[in-house]
């Protein structure tokens, strides 16, 4: 069984700045009501899309093909999207198996290179701003490359996307109640890494 790779951080910026508006779909589908949910959900979760599959691991030069398959496989599906059920779980799920099938089909896994902010556009912060960024999203990026997958989507949802725990309890399939027990759980750990952390730069630094 081929192994996931880890989840990719954004920093703030990569995040905001991700395509907010989406490039133009030509889709053949006719101007019926699946079509208008087609389109409004093109239009308001494109950027959504996008990180997730950037945090999924698909390489940067592909990321756009990537997520332009993920609507197509929500474009012929788009029937089965059940009315009152959340969007973002759905449109999350369809892009994880498109990750994983794009990574076999591509050979393109993830390596522990840090972050690859030329994937994204993003401001040009000022200088001692990049150095925080850079060096806080470094230890993002650590801490969950030693979560083990459910718990690592789960705190990517949760924390970086800010999705509630029943979306993230239908977008990965997990019982409601793990959901609530892991992001308590991985969000302590994280606090706890945090001080180590601060602490231990205080003391480099004095």
């Amino acid at each position: 069984m081929n192994e996931s790779p880890k989840s990719r951080p954004l920093t703030p910026e990569m995040a905001e700045n991700a395509p907010a508006a989406a490039p133009r779909f030509e889709a053949t589908a006719t101007s019926s009501s699946p079509a208008a949910l087609f389109d409004r959900l093109y239009a308001t979760h494109f950027a959504f899309v996008y990180r997730s599959l950037f945090r999924l691991g698909v390489a940067g030069e592909g990321l756009d093909d990537a997520t332009q398959d993920t609507f197509l496989v929500v474009l012929r599906h788009i029937q089965r999207f059940e009315a009152g059920s959340s969007e973002r779980a759905w449109l999350f799920a369809i892009a994880r198996r498109v990750a994983a099938d794009y990574r076999r089909s591509r050979g393109r896994r993830r390596t522990s290179g840090g972050l690859d902010e030329s994937t994204l556009p993003s401001p040009t912060p000022r200088p001692d701003e990049a150095v925080a960024q850079a060096e806080a999203w470094s230890f993002v990026e650590k801490f969950m490359s030693e979560l083990n997958e459910p718990r690592r989507l789960v705190f990517m949802l949760g924390e970086l996307e800010q999705l509630p725990a029943p979306e993230i309890s239908s977008a990965l399939g997990l019982n409601i109640n793990t959901v609530y027990t892991q992001l308590r759980t991985t969000r302590e750990a994280f606090m706890k890494a945090w001080r180590r952390e601060q602490i231990k730069g205080g003391a480099s630094r004095g």
